[in-house]
Protein backbone atom coordinates (compact mmCIF):
# COMPACT_ATOMS: atom_id res chain seq x y z
CA UNK A 1 0.00 0.00 0.00
CA UNK A 2 1.24 3.55 -1.01
CA UNK A 3 1.42 6.33 1.51
CA UNK A 4 1.04 9.92 0.38
CA UNK A 5 3.31 12.01 1.48
CA UNK A 6 2.61 14.72 4.09
CA UNK A 7 2.82 18.50 2.48
CA UNK A 8 3.57 21.75 4.80
CA UNK A 9 3.20 25.16 3.67
CA UNK A 10 5.47 27.91 4.29
CA UNK A 11 4.80 31.51 4.87
CA UNK A 12 6.74 32.66 1.96
CA UNK A 13 9.47 32.33 -0.45
CA UNK A 14 11.80 33.76 1.91
CA UNK A 15 10.89 31.24 4.80
CA UNK A 16 11.58 28.57 1.87
CA UNK A 17 15.00 29.72 1.42
CA UNK A 18 15.96 29.84 4.69
CA UNK A 19 14.81 25.93 5.04
CA UNK A 20 16.59 24.65 1.70
CA UNK A 21 19.74 27.32 2.30
CA UNK A 22 20.23 28.75 5.43
CA UNK A 23 19.25 25.60 7.53
CA UNK A 24 21.27 22.86 5.84
CA UNK A 25 25.18 22.29 5.31
CA UNK A 26 24.81 22.37 1.41
CA UNK A 27 21.91 23.84 -0.64
CA UNK A 28 18.81 21.15 -0.61
CA UNK A 29 17.70 20.44 -4.11
CA UNK A 30 14.86 22.02 -4.44
CA UNK A 31 11.91 21.86 -7.36
CA UNK A 32 9.62 24.39 -9.47
CA UNK A 33 6.47 22.88 -10.25
CA UNK A 34 2.42 23.89 -10.47
CA UNK A 35 0.30 22.74 -7.74
CA UNK A 36 -3.58 24.08 -7.71
CA UNK A 37 -2.86 25.84 -10.88
CA UNK A 38 -0.30 28.19 -9.02
CA UNK A 39 3.96 27.73 -9.57
CA UNK A 40 5.17 26.48 -6.32
CA UNK A 41 8.77 25.34 -4.76
CA UNK A 42 8.85 22.37 -2.93
CA UNK A 43 11.26 20.01 -1.21
CA UNK A 44 11.28 16.90 0.33
CA UNK A 45 13.10 17.26 4.04
CA UNK A 46 11.90 14.37 6.28
CA UNK A 47 10.29 11.10 6.69
CA UNK A 48 7.57 10.90 9.37
CA UNK A 49 6.33 7.55 9.66
CA UNK A 50 7.82 6.04 6.60
CA UNK A 51 6.14 9.02 4.89
CA UNK A 52 7.92 11.81 2.93
CA UNK A 53 7.56 15.50 4.49
CA UNK A 54 7.30 17.88 1.48
CA UNK A 55 7.33 21.20 2.67
CA UNK A 56 6.13 24.68 -0.10
CA UNK A 57 5.59 28.06 -0.91
CA UNK A 58 4.10 29.63 -3.67
CA UNK A 59 5.94 32.03 -5.53
CA UNK A 60 5.58 34.39 -8.38
CA UNK A 61 9.04 35.03 -10.39
CA UNK A 62 10.91 32.06 -11.06
CA UNK A 63 14.28 30.83 -11.90
CA UNK A 64 17.10 28.27 -11.96
CA UNK A 65 18.51 29.55 -8.96
CA UNK A 66 17.85 30.30 -5.33
CA UNK A 67 19.69 32.81 -4.09
CA UNK A 68 19.71 33.72 -0.34
CA UNK A 69 21.69 36.26 1.77
CA UNK A 70 21.64 40.10 3.44
CA UNK A 71 21.44 42.69 1.60
CA UNK A 72 21.10 46.60 2.71
CA UNK A 73 20.57 45.63 6.19
CA UNK A 74 17.43 43.21 5.27
CA UNK A 75 17.81 39.55 4.31
CA UNK A 76 16.44 38.70 0.83
CA UNK A 77 15.66 35.62 -1.41
CA UNK A 78 16.20 36.06 -5.33
CA UNK A 79 15.34 33.49 -7.84
CA UNK A 80 17.63 34.16 -10.84
CA UNK A 81 18.60 32.79 -14.19
CA UNK A 82 22.42 32.34 -14.09
CA UNK A 83 24.85 32.28 -11.26
CA UNK A 84 26.59 35.01 -12.34
CA UNK A 85 23.04 37.55 -11.66
CA UNK A 86 23.38 36.61 -7.92
CA UNK A 87 23.71 39.99 -5.29
CA UNK A 88 24.01 37.59 -2.21
CA UNK A 89 26.82 36.03 -0.47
Amino acid sequence: MATLPNYVQLDSPLEFTRLVCALERSPRVSFLHEHNGKKVLSVQMDLLKEKPVIYFTPIENIGHYLCYGKMDHHISVMLVWMKNQQNHS
